[in-house]
């Protein structure tokens, strides 16, 4: 590929032909490949909760390291969900009626058999899709719980 004054190389991507980067266009590489990990024991949908500063999608891998909540009205999503052995540590679905939890191929590790584990609120809904739950911890379910 040419390079010239103030080049920096060049990117490829798969089934694309070309890029072009105009002058003061920025290209952001996210160079975290670790799990979202829980630092304050609030609401999953507000980015102070993760040790990154944003909310998880559904490609991210979770760490549950504090009390975490999904509210009412949140639908949250991850890769998978590791709910850390230990006290005061805990993730509840649904924070009265409603609220869910969707979770791809990785599943659900409840390791948490010192905390709260996993709070499943009436209304709420957590799913596996694809993955596996492994449970050595709480659950408490008062909604539905489905591993698909």
């Amino acid at each position: 590929m040419p390079s010239g004054a103030g080049s920096f190389g060049y990117v490829k991507q798969t089934n694309l032909a070309s890029a072009t980067f105009a002058s003061g266009d920025e290209l952001v590489l996210d160079t975290r490949f670790s799990a979202f990990i829980s630092i304050l024991a609030q609401n999953w949908n507000l980015p102070g909760t993760w040790d990154v500063g944003a909310v998880p999608s559904g490609l991210d891998d979770v760490e549950i390291n504090t009390k975490v909540t999904v509210p009412d009205g949140v639908a949250a999503v991850a890769s998978s969900v590791l709910i850390d052995e230990g006290t005061a540590k805990g993730l509840t679905v649904g924070g009265g009626t409603t609220g869910t939890l969707s979770v791809g191929t990785g599943g659900i590790l409840n390791n948490n058999s010192a905390g709260d584990g996993l709070t499943v609120a009436p209304g709420a809904n957590v799913t596996i899709t694809s993955g596996i739950m492994n449970n050595n911890g709480a659950i408490t379910n008062a909604g539905t719980i489905r591993v698909q």
